[in-house]
């Protein structure tokens, strides 16, 4: 049997992810923003595919233009 991670969980390649927008959000909710606590980043301190979600790099939006 192959071990396989769920794709959430693989390290995503690009590991310099902002999270400026989110924070602004979080903060505009009066939520507080803290990467650790919202497990942003695995057990290793490396940023996943999941992470890329809430980053300033995901532009799923211009792609669809």
């Amino acid at each position: 049997m192959i071990f396989q991670e769920d794709f959430e969980q693989t390290r995503f390649l690009e590991q310099d992810l902002t999270f400026l927008s989110a924070k602004t959000e979080f903060d505009e909710s009066n939520i507080p923003f803290k990467e650790k606590n919202l497990g942003i980043q695995n057990q290793d301190g490396l940023y996943t595919n999941l992470d890329l979600l809430l980053s300033d790099q995901f532009d799923v939006l211009s792609s669809l233009k």
